[in-house]
């Protein structure tokens, strides 16, 4: 129908019919009077489809707009987490080829993929010592990172998304039998896109190299996802990613965009001092007397802060992360190991 509405393309029809009719009898008058209100009509009609076509542009526009809004925070994620690298996007072809395969309608889909991309979203509130945490966590630790799952959620609630993305996000680290978080969902209670994520996620992290420990072969991570099916992921999401992966895989190295970092380790040379000035005379000059005596100022108080946090009662994994923190001001670390002295033997304790 060419985008017209049905009751337009009718309309025509008849009057079409009506001219015609009326010029093969004769009945010209009819025919002159039914002319105008035919070219009106048509006219109407046109618009109409001007307009449906300059709606639909739009949508694609604010569609497209959408989905750079969600690659562009998938970046953000990537920038906080950086030993996770393109763990995204594979998650995101692998999720939408399950969700292909089992049925999901359009919206479940779009926000399969909006969620795959944007699940680990709440991490931007956990402390980064924890995200790169070669090891595993201690309890402390583990219960900061449990809320990047609600507090992903929080934040893509103010998305308004048209399609449930938030559940999906919030739910994506619950169990099959009930022992996830952060509700304690169980089974089908878990949202469908929520429990693919969730086998698709695990995959992935056990078929790609972590700080602690070398990637799996596909065929051993997925022999690690089927051991815990029925327990930890939906069995039958298991069995269709059992099926799937050794056709998916192609596709994620297809898939896989170049590598995008953002300018965190920048030096910018230009730029005047603020109007309230700097610790000290002049930011570069060393060598100057107010320099050494702001430094052992800065020492002095350093040291006090630390003197003050051993005297609290914290666990030892919060007094040496306090402990780094504190350090990061006197001397300036892309990383630090702190050892514990036991049996005469240094330990590395963080």
């Amino acid at each position: 129908m060419n985008g017209r509405s049905p009751n337009y393309n009718s309309v025509l029809l008849m009057l079409a019919a009506l001219v015609g009719i009326s010029i093969f009898r004769g009945w010209f008058t009819v025919a002159l009077m039914a002319l105008p209100i035919f070219f009106l009509v048509l006219h109407s009609s046109q618009l109409h489809t001007g307009k449906l076509s300059a709606e639909r542009r739009h949508s694609h526009e604010i569609d497209q707009l959408h989905l750079r809004t969600i690659e562009a925070l998938a970046v953000a994620i990537d920038a906080k987490d950086n030993t996770t690298h393109q763990h995204l996007e594979r998650v995101v072809v692998y999720a939408e080829a399950i969700g292909k395969e089992m049925g999901l309608a359009e919206n479940e889909l779009r926000a399969l993929h909006a969620a795959a991309l944007l699940h680990d979203i709440g991490k931007l509130a956990v402390p980064e010592y924890i995200i790169s945490k070669p090891g595993r966590l201690t309890e402390e630790e583990f219960e900061k990172m449990k809320i990047h799952t609600v507090v992903g959620a929080e934040i893509l609630e103010r998305v308004q998304f048209p399609y449930p993305v938030v559940p999906i996000v919030r739910s994506h680290h619950e169990r099959w039998n009930g022992t996830g978080y952060p509700d304690g969902l169980k089974g089908e209670e878990i949202p469908v896109g929520a429990r693919i994520l969730s086998v698709v996620d695990s995959f992935d992290a056990l078929s790609s190299d972590r700080q602690y420990r070398r990637a799996l072969s596909p065929e051993k991570a997925m022999a690690a996802i089927k051991k815990d099916a029925g327990t930890l992921y939906d069995p039958k999401i298991v069995e269709v990613m059992d099926q799937l992966y050794p056709s998916i895989e192609p596709l994620v190295k297809e898939y896989q965009r170049p590598d995008v970092r953002l300018s965190t380790r920048l030096k910018i040379e230009k730029g005047a001092a603020p109007r309230a000035g700097l610790s000290v005379e002049k930011a570069g000059d060393t060598s100057s007397a107010l320099y050494s005596i702001v430094q052992a100022r800065e020492e002095l108080r350093v040291l006090y802060d630390i003197t003050q946090a051993l005297g609290n009662s914290l666990s030892v994994d919060e007094t040496l992360r306090l402990l780094a923190e504190q350090l990061q001001k006197l001397i300036h670390y892309d990383a630090i190991a702190i050892y514990l002295i036991r049996d005469g033997k240094l330990i590395p304790r963080f």
